[in-house]
């Protein structure tokens, strides 16, 4: 019987594992974020949304000790840390759009200059944010800063 029991678990868990896998995915909270634009908040109910929506340029590692790619692919920083060049990778928003150098420029400039931005304060170092290519973004800074990719994470 525990066999039998055992086997047929199994079975319907794998059923239910690969209709997940190519179904929608649903999450239950107990509570409701409180906005879905991620300059506005620093809720931890809002940004574990935001971590399964939004796509960040470098990620940190699972060992939380080195950054790896994320919507760049690859980055270069100058000799003097003031020009941080990074190259962005193939990727496309929920509506099959191409992700463009211009809408990272677009929203390392809103995260710094939005009056509501609960995040300006590390991005108030940019000085200048540019497309340089449709791949390529070029930031310089007003002064060299070490964490700054981390910034971008």
């Amino acid at each position: 019987m525990r066999i039998g029991l055992v086997t047929v678990m199994t079975s319907l868990s794998l059923g239910a594992t690969l209709a997940e896998a190519a179904g929608v995915l649903t999450i239950g909270r107990r509570e409701d974020s409180t906005t879905f634009d991620p300059i506005k908040t620093a809720q931890n109910i809002d940004l574990w949304v935001f971590a399964n929506v939004y796509d960040v340029l470098i990620r940190v590692d699972k060992t939380g000790t080195k950054l790896e790619p994320g919507l760049a692919e690859s980055w270069e920083v100058s000799p003097d840390g003031l020009t941080y060049t990074l190259k962005l990778r193939d990727a496309k928003f929920s509506d099959g759009s191409d992700l463009t150098a211009d809408d990272v420029v677009f929203s390392l400039t809103r995260v710094r200059d939005d009056e509501g931005s609960l995040w300006a304060d590390p991005f108030k170092v940019m000085d200048t944010v540019e497309a340089t290519d449709p791949k390529t973004v070029t930031i310089k800074l007003k002064q060299a800063t070490a964490p700054f990719l981390a910034t971008l994470a």
